[in-house]
């Protein structure tokens, strides 16, 4: 069994706002504007930015505006899979 402290150190670290991470990474750092898309489109396999696409093993995965923080968050879901706690995404980045 893993000491606690060991534990804390695997996980990765959490930024409140969105502006903490996006600040340490290097200049320029190209960012995908969901605006784009039309509320409720299929975003699986869907090049997000050059060399990058998401997927998931839900029917759906689509990007929604979050109340409070206005941000942009990329949801799976189906009727099934996700009740089931199956479900998974991916992350695909290529050249």
């Amino acid at each position: 069994m893993l000491p606690a402290a060991a534990i804390s150190s695997l996980r990765p670290p959490f930024w409140p706002r969105r502006p903490d991470p996006l600040a340490r990474l290097p200049i320029p750092t190209p960012i995908q504007d969901f605006n784009s898309y039309a509320d409720g489109t299929n975003l699986r396999g869907v090049e997000l930015l050059p060399g990058v696409t998401a997927d998931c093993n839900m029917t759906s995965l689509v990007d929604y505006v979050t109340v409070v923080e206005r941000s942009h968050v990329l949801f799976g879901y189906d009727s099934t899979t996700r009740a089931l706690g199956t479900a998974y995404y991916d992350l695909n980045v290529g050249r």
